[in-house]
């Protein structure tokens, strides 16, 4: 059984040149949305380390002061 790439090659291989540079944008543009979609869950989960405060020794820190202490 073929895989999607191979079934993608297979296809794309009967394909005019600009027919096949529209497949690679394609392909581009989904993995730029999936790179997004990655950075923006990041900057939220750091976004949580701050709101609220992180809380220790009853003490609340951000992330920025606790990288004072290293």
């Amino acid at each position: 059984m073929a895989s999607v790439a191979e079934k993608i090659v297979e296809t794309v291989k009967g394909m005019s040149e600009q027919q096949a540079a529209a497949v690679l944008d394609f392909a581009q543009a989904l993995q730029a949305k999936k790179d997004d979609e990655y950075e923006q869950a990041k900057q939220k989960a750091l976004a949580l380390l701050d709101d609220p405060p992180l809380a220790l020794n009853g003490r609340y820190w951000s992330r920025e002061s606790l990288y004072d202490r290293l």
